[in-house]
């Protein structure tokens, strides 16, 4: 079996994705347990969150 990673594009086709992903998921082994607010989420993009 094989993995093949894609970077994400935050600024472009991706953003509407990672906002529905932050929104709709929980996350019970990490610091913040709740799911995002679309504006979290908007306010992480726009602060360079998903870039590495």
């Amino acid at each position: 079996m094989s993995v093949k990673l894609t970077r994400v594009d935050p600024h472009g086709c991706d953003d509407d994705h990672l906002i529905d992903f932050y929104t709709t998921e929980e996350f019970p082994f990490h610091a913040k347990l709740s799911v995002w607010s679309t504006e979290e989420v908007r306010e992480r993009i726009a602060d360079g969150y998903f870039i590495s």
